[in-house]
């Protein structure tokens, strides 16, 4: 009976002490500040964006990427037609980024061509390592 309340206390323990380690993971994580904003373009007919994730933590979070891509995005028109969308650079590389207090993890889009019109740009980071995406939006339109 004693041995089996021991292996009880121990297992539950063991459960207790996983989660506290996940909770402290997922509280840095939370802190991340993710910020969109359209840029200054620099040649006529450009509409530029930049996704910018700062870490205000007192500690480094590390990311951890399928591949190269790091930020995903979706470029989508007022008629729901889907004119952009991220690709990876290289889809057969991981990736890991160390972000340090008070750094930035930032990507920029740019987009030519676009017709008249409203358009919405969405953008996420796409770190497999946090439930969070930090997905932002933002609309613009073009005269």
């Amino acid at each position: 009976m004693k041995k089996s309340l021991f292996v009880l206390i121990c297992f539950g323990l063991f459960i207790i002490s996983g989660c506290s380690t996940i909770d402290e993971t997922n509280a840095q994580a939370e802190e991340l500040l993710p910020t969109l904003v359209e840029k200054e373009a620099l040649k006529q007919g450009e509409y530029r964006f930049g996704y910018i994730l700062h870490n205000p933590n007192e500690e480094s979070v590390t990311l951890f990427f399928q591949d190269s891509m790091t930020v995903d995005h979706l470029l989508v028109s007022e008629d729901g037609e889907i004119l952009g969308q991220g690709e990876p650079d290289n889809p057969q590389k991981p990736a890991e980024v160390e972000l340090n207090p008070g750094e930035n993890l930032s990507h920029d889009f740019v987009f030519l061509g676009l017709e008249k019109g409203s358009y919405t740009l969405s953008a996420w980071l796409v770190a497999t390592n946090l439930e969070e995406e930090y997905k932002l939006e933002i609309e613009f339109e073009v005269d």
